[in-house]
């Protein structure tokens, strides 16, 4: 079982450790953060293990046992990573995949006795918002609007900011961010390649059905005065196929434009690869090409709703969210000590 000691008071100069599980519908994922003085993060630790706890979810309503016991696994292992670095505060989150299953709580609360890691069931609106306020500083303060997509396993997040309120804000805009719109839509990688096979023209046609009502697109500001912010495994593999690496690298792709036509030939490039054959493509990864597969369909789908000329690829997400809201509530308790001192 996972014991946490209660944050001591906060120094100025004084590291406290904190840690975020983002247990998704395809990969559970970890981050370990010190928080050093006035909200500074300094990255200790990331995992990310393929779990594909949604395998099988689109047919049978609820979480299979091999998936269960392939999450469980992984989480055991977050569980004596996080008393190993000495984590302080953590936050564990669940999101689409034990939303949608009949049994996802019921899930929670074993992992929660197998583990010693007590979970949150992230709403839709949390989850966006929390995804979003890790991908602000990656947004043209120059653009009128930009909206940020992370595209996961069972759901689609996307948000509308206003790039100019981004950049006035500063970082006061993780807490709030300058939020137009929003929207939560069941629709990721691994429902859709179950729901559709691997035919990427019939992927793309129900990702078109199913994100056209999600937003009110006709407020989309010209093209010139907009962009895209991409988050998901299928973007940092795009990225990587365009700069010619061998293996995903997060540095060399992070914060990466990308050209809607440079993004098509990519897909074209993808398409182009017999479905058995993408799992041997560079930055793919085995297992993982029908993924890829249905991730560009929704890219595409999406940038065909929101016509910018540019993408900027990242791979952060909800995980990144999580700690720099730790980080931010850490600070405000730094100070009201200091206050009070």
């Amino acid at each position: 079982m996972v014991q946490f000691a209660q944050i001591p008071a906060l120094g100025r100069d004084i590291p406290t450790r904190v840690a975020a599980i983002d247990l998704g519908t395809n990969n559970c994922r970890l981050m370990v953060a010190d928080v050093v003085g006035e909200g500074r993060l300094r990255v200790v630790d990331t995992v990310s293990r393929p779990v594909r706890l949604g395998e099988g979810l689109v047919r049978e309503g609820v979480l299979g046992h091999a998936a269960k016991a392939r999450a469980i696994n992984a989480l055991a292992h977050f569980a004596a990573r996080l008393r190993a670095l000495g984590v302080v505060r953590y936050r564990a989150v669940a999101t689409q995949g034990c939303r949608e299953a009949r049994d996802g709580v019921a899930f929670l609360a074993d992992v929660q006795r197998r583990t010693g890691l007590r979970f949150e069931l992230l709403t839709p609106e949390e989850e966006a918002r929390l995804a979003a306020s890790a991908c602000l500083d990656l947004v043209d303060p120059e653009a009128a609007r930009a909206l940020v997509v992370d595209i996961g396993g069972g759901s689609t997040e996307l948000v509308v900011v206003d790039g100019r309120a981004v950049a006035a804000t500063g970082s006061r805009a993780v807490m709030r961010p300058p939020v137009v719109q929003w929207a939560s839509v069941p629709l990721g990688v691994v429902s859709l390649a179950e729901s559709t096979g691997v035919d990427f023209e019939a992927m793309l046609a129900h990702a078109r059905v199913v994100l056209a009502g999600a937003l009110s697109w006709a407020d989309i500001p010209p093209q010139a005065a907009s962009h895209l912010v991409a988050t998901s495994g299928v973007v940092t593999s795009l990225t990587g196929m365009h700069f010619g690496l061998t293996r995903p690298d997060r540095r060399s792709v992070e914060g990466a434009w990308l050209s809607r036509p440079v993004t098509d030939a990519l897909i074209g490039r993808l398409l182009s690869t017999p479905a058995e054959a993408r799992d041997g493509l560079p930055c793919v990864g085995a297992g993982r090409g029908d993924l890829v597969t249905a991730g560009s369909a929704i890219l595409t789908a999406l940038w065909d709703l929101w016509p910018a000329a540019r993408l900027r690829a990242t791979d952060r997400g909800l995980r990144e969210g999580l700690i720099l809201h730790l980080a931010r509530q850490n600070q405000t308790r730094s100070r009201n000590l200091r206050r009070r001192a």
